[in-house]
């Protein structure tokens, strides 16, 4: 312990917190690495050791930049790449998100160390984390993205979302670091550590033995997925636009003999009034057919002033009603906040369907034949009680996506992954839809059964297996797991508290 702190106190310190705040990206997929996580928060553990609350602050945010610097580089892939700004503005403009990311990891170690949270770090340090990935969640619209229990989706940990969602499969995962940190770290109160991390394993091992959800006996539900791999430079060139529709039509026309068939986000690219000579003959079809055929499109309206609104939508056609507007829009790719001041600064600022309005909160789901199908428009996913919370009564999730957006670099894993999470979470299969990939279906236990491969023109059929029931999670969403997240840091407040003063100087890990 004398080496890694002396090399943590050293020079090396700035480059050693970027470099852990790095491995967490490649826990995550496409590397899958995930015990890089477990050792990255325990050498954040060690950054933070005895630290003061500046020094704690400006590790946390070096921590932070190696993490969201390595995590969503893709953000650079799209500005740059495919709304044309050039490079150095793009590096300027994902350097400027990355840093300011980074502040709440450089506010999470200033709490740490201010209150000197070290003393009782098994209490506080997973609390902490916990809390602020949910703040993530939600602060500013929200940036769910990179936490670090979406890389114990394929190990027993995962076996707390159910329960508690990702959120606690974070928790476990962070409390894992602590007690490794305690054992590694102190000389004495190893064995109680010890025996926590042996519980924690005998828990994750009983686990799987409950059956949160059950099988449905009904006959299976057979899905075609479309995945049109429209190049995006291409999408919304009007004169691609009968060659996109042809792609689409002729795909689906070969599958009526499904239940379901599921086109990708803003599929054909018009608005849906425009285009009702092509949707309607495919929705007689698809009833004649007894089939639903869902799909994403841009849909336009006229709110009560008048004025023109715009919404990135689904609908269902066919032997399936119902129309959902995305309701968790993209800052600055689907809306841009204080447009009118800063639009036309920079060219991703003015990218087609960048104006989008969010959609009503008490929108129904949709349905195909008697199923109630929850649907999420891409970035949508990503939100835990979101998805949840609109999943209450749904047979089956759907999620469509474009994320060719995103090139050929880690972003679609990543989006992916957190797709996978969701519908272990609800106890619910899945199914999403992409226009270039990952396109899947994911059983009730985040398991995927079979993908098409990406960057090709594909039709992925499969049958689709239902559940009954709800799950803890899908009942209660994380109001008990950050409530618990509270619990333990007020603990860990109290008891720091309660400490001799003057012993402030001399904080002994416990």
């Amino acid at each position: 312990m004398a080496l890694i702190d002396s090399i943590l106190q050293g020079k090396m310190r700035p480059l050693v917190a970027i470099l852990l705040g790095a491995f967490i990206p490649l826990s995550l997929a496409p590397f899958n690495l995930y015990p890089l996580s477990i050792i990255s928060l325990i050498g954040l553990h060690y950054l933070w050791r005895n630290a003061s609350a500046k020094n704690a602050a400006y590790s946390g945010w070096l921590f932070g930049l190696g993490m969201y610097g390595a995590g969503v580089s893709w953000i650079y892939v799209s500005i740059h790449d495919f709304a044309y700004t050039p490079a150095i503005t793009s590096a300027i403009t994902t350097l400027a998100f990355v840093a300011g990311l980074a502040l709440l990891l450089a506010l999470q170690g200033f709490l740490y160390g201010h209150f000197k949270l070290q003393r009782y770090h098994l209490l506080t340090f997973p609390a902490l984390w916990v809390l602020f990935e949910w703040i993530r969640s939600w602060l500013l619209t929200g940036f769910p993205w990179l936490y670090v229990g979406y890389g114990m989706i394929d190990t027993p940990l995962s076996e707390f979302a159910p329960l508690f969602g990702v959120f606690g499969v974070s928790l476990a995962t962070c409390f894992c670091a602590s007690l490794i940190y305690r054992i590694a770290s102190t000389n004495n109160k190893r064995l109680p550590a010890a025996a926590a991390f042996i519980g924690l394993a005998i828990i994750c091992v009983g686990l799987p033995y409950i059956d949160w959800v059950k099988l449905s006996t009904d006959k299976p539900l057979k899905v075609s997925l479309i995945q049109g791999n429209i190049a995006q430079e291409l999408k919304w060139n009007l004169d691609q636009q009968p060659i996109i529709m042809g792609l689409y039509r002729e795909k689906t026309q070969q599958n009526w003999d499904s239940d379901l068939i599921i086109w990708p986000e803003a599929a054909i690219p018009a608005y849906l009034h425009e285009i009702s000579d092509y949707i309607e003959p495919l929705s007689k079809a698809a009833k004649n057919n007894n089939t639903t055929l869902i799909t994403g499109i841009p849909y336009l309206e006229y709110n009560p002033q008048g004025e023109i609104i715009y919404f990135n939508s689904m609908i269902a056609i066919g032997n399936g009603t119902g129309i959902y507007h995305k309701q968790k829009l993209v800052p600055f790719g689907e809306f841009i906040p204080l447009q009118d001041q800063i639009r036309g600064m920079l060219p991703f600022l003015d990218l087609p369907m960048s104006s989008f309005t969010r959609g009503l909160s008490t929108q129904k789901n949709l349905t195909a034949a008697n199923l109630n199908i929850a649907p999420f428009v891409c970035y949508e996913i990503l939100y835990p009680d979101f998805v949840a919370s609109r999943s209450q009564n749904a047979d089956l999730l759907i999620t469509i996506s474009n994320d060719a957006w995103f090139g050929r670099s880690i972003g679609p894993d990543q989006h992916f992954e957190m797709a996978r999470m969701r519908a272990l979470e609800l106890g619910k299969p899945l199914l999403r839809s992409t226009n270039n990939g990952i396109t899947a279906h994911i059983d009730h236990k985040g398991k995927v059964v079979v993908q098409a491969p990406s960057y090709e023109v594909f039709t992925l059929t499969s049958e689709v297996n239902l559940t009954h029931g709800k799950t803890p999670y899908s009942r209660w969403g994380s109001t008990p797991i950050i409530s618990l997240c509270v619990l333990l840091l007020g603990c860990g407040l109290v008891f720091a508290r309660k400490q001799n003063p003057r012993n402030e100087n001399a904080i002994q890990t416990q």
